[in-house]
């Protein structure tokens, strides 16, 4: 994945035909999915959307659920990010 995630990160995130400012990433993937795209962003003065909790009615059904802890999902991710960002 992590390989995988450097490709796509330079195709959106460099100088290329296929780059902007910034790209949405789904931290779902685990770290190795997300972080060459944080290398990339930062290398090149580019932003990040991760992301935690969205908006659509059903986001819940998954981003809600509650973990062993009582946290639910999408503050968990939030500060395992937060913690290797």
């Amino acid at each position: 994945m992590g390989s995988t995630s450097k490709v796509y990160a330079k195709a959106f995130l460099t100088n290329g035909s296929l780059s902007g400012d910034m790209v949405t990433v789904n931290p779902f993937l685990g770290q190795d999915g997300y972080d060459p795209f944080i290398e990339v962003a930062e290398e090149n003065n580019k932003g990040l959307f991760l992301l935690l909790k969205t908006s659509n009615p059903s986001s819940s059904e998954i981003q809600d659920l509650k973990l062993q802890n009582g946290e639910v999902l999408y503050m968990q991710i939030a500060q395992f990010i937060n913690t290797f960002a």
